[in-house]
């Protein structure tokens, strides 16, 4: 008897690990929907929450295919601050300046519409180099340098 409920057991645990959905399919399904999405409907207090967890998990997806995010070094700090500002917020306020002065704090004001701009920036900037991602090729120099400042050099 324990016998034929081990095997149970071991044959449920196959079964519902092949039927798991495919979580890279349903990521390229959401980056899809988000890349279409920004330029007709810019983020907001709206679309936030929906679209930082997508774009934290592309630029995650990015970064481990092409050794890092050289061509968007603070994307994850913009996140961060995003998703940090949001926590403090309440959301009926659009800027922090009023909620932080009423609590005595003196750290930066961080202007979570400008932050969403930038986001939407950085996801342009993701979808185009998603899309073309030989556009921008490498930058070269005949010369290794050093360079002088104030001076004219080629770049190719």
């Amino acid at each position: 008897m324990a016998r034929i409920c081990v095997v149970a057991l071991l044959l449920s645990i196959l079964f519902a690990c092949s039927e798991a959905p495919d979580t890279h399919l349903t990521l390229r399904q959401q980056i899809d929907q988000l890349k279409a999405n920004v330029p007709s409907k810019p983020t907001n207090l709206d679309n936030i929450e929906a679209r930082l967890p997508v774009v934290w998990a592309w630029v995650n997806e990015m970064a481990l295919e092409s050794g890092g995010l050289k061509f968007a070094p603070n994307l994850p700090a913009t996140i961060r601050t995003i998703s940090a500002e949001l926590s403090n917020v309440d959301y009926v306020k659009p800027f922090i300046e009023p909620v932080l002065e009423a609590q005595g704090k003196d750290y930066p004001v961080v202007n979570l519409h400008a932050q969403f701009g930038l986001l939407d920036n950085y996801i342009k900037e993701l979808s185009f180099r998603e899309d073309y991602p030989d556009a921008i090729g490498a930058l070269t120099t005949p010369s290794q340098g050093p360079f002088v400042a104030h001076s004219f050099q080629t770049l190719q």
